[in-house]
């Protein structure tokens, strides 16, 4: 009698020694989900303030010293992000259907422009691309 009791306790211990093995493994994988999912929300809210930074340019009405400021930006974030084309910002100004340059826009400074269109990456989500158009 005394043998099986102590088996019986054997393989309770056995027992509980699986269970806690099984819930430690179960707590651990959702640890790491979490830790995955607050990197998600982190690169989200990374992405929306990108987005936001350059969004803010997308309107009907922008004077050409605006336009600029826009241009420059997406300069010096270009050479801030030399190599990595991910997160270059290209710039394109039309007058009618013709793309025109930088130098234009300096000598435009106080011409009515409008942002026609914000491209965003395919492979990012980010703004890669912002047109203004001449309007007046």
């Amino acid at each position: 009698m005394e043998n099986a009791s102590e088996a019986l306790l054997i393989a309770g211990g056995i027992l509980l020694a699986i269970l806690t093995i099984t819930l430690l493994v179960y707590m651990f994988g959702n640890l790491n989900t979490i830790g995955s999912a607050d990197a998600e929300i982190t690169e989200q809210e990374r992405l929306n303030a990108w987005n936001a930074e350059w969004e803010a340019y997308n309107k009907r009405l922008l004077y050409g010293a605006e336009v600029l400021t826009v241009i420059n930006k997406a300069e010096q974030n270009n050479m801030d992000y030399d190599g990595n084309t991910k997160y270059y910002v290209t710039c394109r100004i039309l007058l009618n259907t013709t793309e025109v340059d930088k130098t234009y826009v300096e000598t435009h400074k106080t011409s009515i422009f409008e942002c026609v269109e914000m491209n965003y990456s395919n492979e990012t989500g980010r703004i890669n691309e912002i047109i203004f158009k001449l309007k007046e």
